[in-house]
């Protein structure tokens, strides 16, 4: 695991309270002459431990849609609340915790008319002062995916086993367990399900749809934090957001409308994030993650195989840097942007620089080694001289049946795909020896390519290997647990991918100077999280990534946080951390732990603040 800040490593000094010393001393020098206690050991003298209190189920009749018109109208939204309360033991000390599970409505911040009922799961210590205690929201991406993911595999109190990842978790029965790397000890806990996913939806007359944009999302997100704040008088306490994959957008955004709402954050937490689509696909963020894929799976240069994971993962970004990058930024078309800029760029380079051609194949033929397979010329044919694509393979044949070279044909196609499309094409090339793909969202995992599995659609992600490999567990453990732990009773399906979102989403996006973006491909949340920073120079940013993401590459956000629009005196407050893990970081449970520890820096100044009180 490699830390970042100001693009040097990373190394904060640990400080340790000396009030345990000082309180001790006061304590034997109270004790009398002799300095020695005497214990009662009589059971009728001894503390008792008091009970928990009573649990609060609740059973919800409201029917709650995924659907893009869904809705439920103004009676059924209730902020109906099943309240359980917890134990567990986390480093010798037994903590416990109340979980809420229900609904909160939020209002229209101009009209106070109700807007959307959103489903939430909120986890509190027990004992601490409310107005001053650290809380987190919690939200996962998609867009279109409810936070279960999260709750159940990174920090809340219990999570789902899935210690034998990158392998696929067998069929149940699952574990669900008290989680040692919880955050509940640091700051209580909030998850957050967008409307359309979890039970979230909007009231009437609005609709669900109405909720699937950039903006919308990000000001429901807000709207939720008002009115958690409000109905739990958390107002005084210290705020953090903590969003995954499009959850870092918007966080970025949700973090400038909290802030011109008079809501300044003390931190945020970007797990796997995509700030800004207008670099999707870009090999200058993606060349090391395809060069640590290939080193996890033993095909690239045996020169690489000896080095450990952390010195791949350096190696990597010093190729992309010192190689890879000149060659991109001084071509004269740049191949900037996301994949279609790439490839617009690529065809004017290839037609108007007669050296460009020959210089992009040593690139190549450099970056081979360190990536193997998956990059380069029979990379590319693999993809395309595939069962998938018969009408290719059809016309291919006929063409070398003509006459046509076929040498000539494998290098011509690599020229027109690799460069816009090689990070997309390398996770069905780079085992095509072995017959097998790898898993977009963790390459560690790979499954066979034979028979059916190749024309199976992605499904916007639900599909793709390293999802199939765990999902089993958190949609069965979801469901015992919200009924069962947390005593939530629901006849509505829990929707936790929700394609009708994905599908759906609009980005359009105005940003903090007043201007405004529609498409993807120009989609940057940067500015928004440069603005918070700006107006709140105290605001804390940690990022991080896994070295086998390639849906969020780790050296493209490390890339993005270095590149914030900010006084470089802000670049202090960024942290950026990249970890042996894929997108869902947290599902390694030896990288969980390190993230855990790593965490505790943004949330250790407030809680030795609060122990010196």
């Amino acid at each position: 695991m490699r830390t970042t800040q100001n693009n040097l490593p990373a190394s904060r000094p640990k400080l340790k309270s000396l009030l345990p010393i000082a309180l001790a001393a006061l304590l034997a020098a109270c004790g009398g002459g002799s300095g020695t206690s005497v214990v009662s050991t009589d059971p009728s003298t001894q503390p008792t431990e008091t009970p928990l209190a009573s649990d609060q189920p609740l059973v919800d009749t409201a029917v709650y849609s995924g659907q893009p018109a869904g809705q439920i109208t103004s009676d059924l939204a209730k902020e109906g609340v099943a309240v359980t309360h917890h134990e567990m033991t986390l480093n010798g000390q037994k903590i416990r915790y109340t979980a809420t599970a229900g609904h909160l409505t939020t209002v229209d911040n101009k009209l106070s008319t109700p807007r959307a009922s959103m489903f939430y799961v909120a986890f509190t210590k027990d004992g601490e002062a409310p107005g001053t205690r650290p809380v987190t929201f919690i939200y996962n991406g998609g867009p279109g995916s409810a936070a279960s993911w999260l709750m159940l595999g990174s920090f809340s109190p219990r999570r789902v086993n899935s210690d034998n990842f990158p392998d696929t978790l067998p069929p149940a029965p699952y574990t669900l367990e008290d989680n040692p790397d919880t955050l509940i000890d640091k700051t209580d806990l909030v998850y957050i399900n967008p409307v359309g996913t979890g039970y979230s939806a909007a009231i009437a007359p609005l609709a669900n749809k109405d909720f699937w944009t950039t903006d919308s999302d990000a000001d429901s997100i807000r709207d939720f934090v008002q009115r958690y704040l409000s109905i739990n008088r958390r107002w005084n306490s210290p705020k953090y957001l903590m969003g995954e994959s499009y959850g870092g957008p918007r966080t970025a955004i949700t973090s400038w409308r909290l802030q011109t709402a008079g809501i300044p954050l003390n931190g945020v937490t970007l797990i796997s994030p995509i700030l800004t689509f207008t670099e999707r696909g870009n090999l200058l963020g993606a060349l090391p993650t395809m060069a640590m894929a290939a080193w996890y799976h033993k095909v690239n240069d045996a020169k690489y195989q000896s080095l450990t994971e952390d010195q791949m993962a350096d190696a990597a970004r010093a190729f992309t840097k010192d190689v890879y990058t000149p060659f991109a930024l001084n071509a004269k078309y740049p191949l900037l942007g996301e994949t279609y800029h790439i490839s617009d760029a690529l065809r004017s380079n290839l037609k108007d620089d007669p050296t460009f051609e020959s210089r992009y194949l040593d690139v190549v033929s450099q970056a081979q080694p360190l990536t193997g397979p998956g990059f380069g010329i029979d990379g590319v044919w693999s993809y395309l001289y595939s069962p998938t694509n018969p009408a290719f393979v059809a016309q291919t044949d006929a063409d070398v049946k003509a006459g046509a070279d076929l040498a000539a044909l494998k290098k011509k196609y690599a020229i027109t795909y690799l460069l816009p499309f090689g990070s997309g094409i390398f996770s069905q090339s780079v085992l095509a020896s072995q017959n097998k793909i790898t898993g977009a969202y963790d390459a560690r995992t790979a499954v066979s390519a034979a028979g059916i599995i190749r024309t199976i659609p992605n499904d916007a992600g639900a599909n793709d290997p390293t999802i199939v490999a765990v999902n089993g567990a958190y949609t069965g453990l979801w469901q015992d647990y919200i009924a069962g732990d947390l005593k939530y009773s629901t006849t509505s399906s829990f929707v936790s991918l929700n394609n009708n979102v994905f599908n759906g989403w609009s980005y359009d996006h105005t940003l903090p100077d007043g201007s405004t973006t529609s498409s993807q491909i120009e989609m940057d949340s940067r500015p928004d999280l440069a603005a918070s920073m700006s107006l709140n120079p105290y605001l804390k940013v940690v990022g991080l990534g896994g070295y086998y993401d390639q849906v969020t590459p780790f050296y493209q956000t490390q890339l993005d946080l270095q590149s914030l629009p900010i006084d470089p005196a802000l670049q202090k407050n960024i942290t950026f951390h990249a970890y042996g893990s894929g997108h869902m970081l947290y599902l390694d449970t030896k990288v969980r732990t390190q993230v855990r520890k790593d965490l505790d820096a943004l949330y250790a100044p407030l809680s030795t603040t609060a122990a010196a009180q």
